[in-house]
């Protein structure tokens, strides 16, 4: 093997862990939301049009992450056998220093600088929920239920 196509396959295979460890980490994405809901007890989200009933909301909830478990480890797998060092999946390899360098970077600067999102309260119910306008523009609006309005403490 010549110099020339060892680097081919090496950029190759770079390029193949980076395209994997995006997918991976799309996947991943996609499963948090509904993962943080259920370890919520699906009552954190504020009122909406649509809700799914508790049961419904729960299969799908723990089917959506479920899909993305499986689909996650199979694309940690490598492509053929027998594997080699030549043929590896490095893709658990890029994505290990992708959350690495992420932590290390919550560490030293996005603990003290990250500022989250400014909820305005403008509320309190009988039952002690606590309500937010979600867009200061739409306040008005929020009175006759379009949804600028959602709950602070997760009761409703």
């Amino acid at each position: 093997m010549t110099t020339s196509s060892r680097m081919t396959y090496a950029f190759a295979s770079a390029f193949n862990a980076i395209i994997s460890a995006s997918v991976v980490a799309l996947g991943v994405s996609y499963a948090i939301p509904p993962a943080i809901n259920c370890l919520r007890g699906r009552k954190m989200l504020p009122p909406r049009p649509f809700v799914l009933p508790g049961p419904l909301g729960w299969i799908c909830n723990l089917l959506g992450i479920s899909y993305v478990t499986v689909t996650t480890v199979l694309f940690l797998f490598p492509p053929t056998l027998p594997v080699t060092g030549s043929n590896m999946n490095y893709c658990i390899v890029a994505f290990f220093i992708v959350i690495v360098i992420s932590v290390v970077q919550w560490f030293i600067d996005g603990r003290k600088n990250y500022k989250g999102p400014v909820v305005e309260l403008v509320g309190e119910g009988e039952d002690g929920t606590v309500y937010a306008a979600d867009n200061l523009d739409d306040k008005a609006e929020g009175a006759h239920g379009n949804g600028a309005m959602g709950h602070v403490n997760g009761n409703g």
